[in-house]
Parts: C-alpha cells; structure tokens; sequence
C-alpha cells in the first residue's frame, strides 16, 4: 500500500477535493469507493489546488485510467 499524507509541510498549501474519498486501488489498479467492497460504476474526479492553480484529474471506472 502506498499512502500520501499532504499534511506534512512539504504539502501544507495543497489541497486536494474528491467526491469519493479516499479513494482505493485494488491490485488490477481497479478504483474503490472506501467501505463499498465494489468497484466504481462511474468515472470520478479529484481537483488538486496549489497557490491559485487547479488541475482536474479523471479517474475512470473499472479500469482505473486516470488523465488530467
């Protein structure tokens, strides 16, 4: 398992928003809903903000393909 925690300092000024959250992978890189113990049914998306910039990061279902 491999966690980020953006409370360190390195990190203090980011903030990352996300209607799933936390998100999980499973071993194929298929994403989860924390606690739903079922993959995704639709895409999501997580917008991270860091000294006014936005950047929107998709993240598909079942498969796990994420763009930006």
């Amino acid at each position: 398992d491999k966690t980020i925690e953006l409370d360190d300092t390195e990190f203090e000024e980011v903030t990352v928003s996300s209607s799933v959250n936390p998100l999980e992978f499973d071993s194929l890189g298929r994403p989860y809903a924390t606690g739903t113990c079922t993959p995704l049914a639709a895409s999501t998306s997580i917008t991270v903000s860091y000294s006014g910039n936005n950047k929107t990061i998709t993240v598909q279902a079942q498969t796990g393909m994420v763009s930006y």
